[in-house]
């Protein structure tokens, strides 16, 4: 109890400075502009998950919440408590 008592406070503060900072603070969307161009270089960058290029992105006049609509908010504060609470054990 007084080590709960002791830290819960400056823990509590540094899980929500990291789901802010980093949590909405991360990530890139994808996206391929209006002239044909994307905002990150198709060759280089690799999909974390298959290690392979990036096959897919946003088109233009697609936003992430125009995708996922009444989900958006929900995975938005999911992703920014999962990257949070990930990143606080370390």
């Amino acid at each position: 109890q007084d080590i709960l008592r002791e830290y819960n406070g400056r823990a509590t503060i540094i899980i929500t400075a990291l789901h802010e900072l980093f949590g909405h603070g991360s990530g890139k969307l994808f996206e391929r502009n209006e002239d044909g161009s994307f905002n990150f270089d198709k060759e280089k960058t690799v999909d974390i998950l298959t290690g392979g290029k990036v096959t897919s992105w946003y088109e233009p006049k697609q936003s992430y919440d125009s995708i996922f609509g009444d989900l958006a908010v929900p995975f938005e504060e999911c992703r920014a408590y999962a990257v949070a609470y990930v990143i606080s054990c370390d």
